[in-house]
């Protein structure tokens, strides 16, 4: 948890204020692989500013090596606002399948409990940036 903190802070947040609590029971059977028994975190942070830097921040963990790459890391939401979620992007799938052209896609954006709807421009998938377009004649 330290290195997570270290890594999505760049060292300005202490992580000793911060409250884990493992989640699920434990596995009994002592012969399980470590991803059999991986189980889920519950981080409490002493504030919603803290939280907020530690997800804004979380794309860092990619570049940090393996014991990150693998790692999920999401809001903690009620069963309520997970099922206004899945609203929201069920909205913004037809919105875009509805859209005339093609070049914007509808999308959820925002933090939790104030999540809405933008549209946005769709990237191209260039897998070089340099790459240019040829245009037919």
């Amino acid at each position: 948890m330290k290195q997570l903190t270290e890594h999505t802070t760049e060292g300005h947040y202490q992580p000793e204020s911060l409250q884990v609590r493992r989640l699920g029971s434990k596995h009994k059977n002592e012969t399980e692989t470590d991803e059999a028994r991986s189980r889920p975190l519950l981080v409490t942070f002493p504030d919603e500013d803290k939280k907020a830097s530690v997800m804004k921040n979380l794309y860092k963990l990619k570049t940090k090596g393996e014991p990150f790459r693998e790692m999920i890391i999401k809001h903690d939401m009620s069963r309520e606002d997970r099922e206004k979620e899945r609203l929201l992007q069920k909205e913004a799938r037809e919105k875009t399948q509805q859209e005339q052209t093609s070049n914007f896609v509808y999308i959820v954006r925002g933090r939790p409990g104030e999540r809405q709807i933008i549209k946005v421009k769709k990237r191209s998938k260039m897998t070089n940036r340099n790459q240019t377009h040829v245009l037919e004649k």
